[in-house]
């Protein structure tokens, strides 16, 4: 037997394959039955009727679309005690069930025309009141929305900003970083000695004249060579008077512009004004040490 339970459960789709085709086969069920059992689930909702998981499944199941909340409110309003006081019963049973084609519209002005006229103006004013509420709902969520999209707008030109501000700093540091190298790097002069200069004195005074400038902080002596056969080489650097500066151990030679030559980078405040003498000697596969030649330098400030 197809009881009202049954039908709740047929309305809200909690019946298997099975169920459902019995209940539409012994019901006979078409559209103008399924909306019946529609309202009188709507009519059991209301009035509190439903037990409690029939009433939880509803919540779920029917009132999942705007359209169906609806159906329930205007309902709602129709079930008022109040308002079915004023208006005929039978009319307002009818419209809560949504057979308006059955409201016996010929009845209720025939006996009762102001009755009818105020419960119909009741209604009206309550589907007013409703739907203004809607539409006050609407254009607030619309509002709401405006308001939002102007403020991911604005966070998404503010990031922009940032993330272009950033770029900006990123590049300037890399360019002062950049800058800051190069100013970094120390300042360096050259000099190329030809071997055999004598140091300056008396009218064979042939010594190469190197004048350091400030800010530079090495210099880079190039002797010419004579002979390049030696796989490593040794400069001693000494003062005119015999004064010993520096020895440079496992120096080899590179081409220069036109002979071999072997560099030697020296500090710059390790050269005084003075007359220096760099002596260069090769080293043979047996590890004995020959002078080879030797190169004079005046060094001014």
């Amino acid at each position: 037997m197809i009881n009202n339970d049954l039908l709740a459960r047929y309305a809200l789709g909690d019946l298997s394959a099975e169920e459902r085709q019995r209940v539409e086969r012994e019901r006979l069920i078409d559209n103008e039955t399924r909306e019946v059992i529609e309202n009188d689930l709507i009519d059991s909702y209301i009035r509190g009727a439903l037990s409690p998981p029939l009433r939880q499944l509803f919540e779920e199941r029917f009132l999942d679309t705007p359209e169906k909340r609806h159906r329930v409110e205007v309902a709602g309003l129709f079930m008022d005690p109040a308002l079915r006081a004023r208006v005929a019963s039978p009319a307002i049973e009818t419209l809560a069930k949504g057979s308006v084609r059955s409201f016996p519209w010929a009845h209720i002005w025939a006996t009762k025309p102001i009755a009818a006229l105020a419960g119909l103006a009741m209604v009206g004013c309550a589907w007013l009141a409703l739907q203004n509420r809607h539409l006050r709902a609407e254009l607030h969520e619309a509002q709401a929305q405006q308001v939002l999209r102007r403020q991911i707008d604005d966070l998404r030109r503010q990031l922009a900003d940032r993330t272009a501000s950033a770029a900006g700093a990123e590049k300037e540091s890399n360019s002062q970083t950049a800058a800051g190298r190069l100013t970094s790097r120390p300042a360096s002069i050259s000099v190329l000695l030809a071997p055999g200069l004598l140091r300056h004195g008396g009218a064979n005074r042939r010594g190469h004249l190197l004048t350091i400038p400030a800010g530079v902080s090495y210099l880079v002596v190039r002797l010419s060579l004579q002979r390049s056969d030696y796989p490593a080489f040794v400069a001693i650097l000494e003062t005119a008077d015999g004064k010993q500066i520096r020895r440079i151990e496992g120096l080899t030679s590179i081409m220069g512009p036109k002979n071999r030559e072997v560099d030697l980078s020296l500090p710059a405040q390790l050269l005084a004004e003075d007359e220096y003498i760099v002596t260069l000697s090769g080293v043979g596969m047996d590890g004995k040490i020959k002078v080879l030649d030797l190169y004079s330098l005046t060094v001014a400030r």
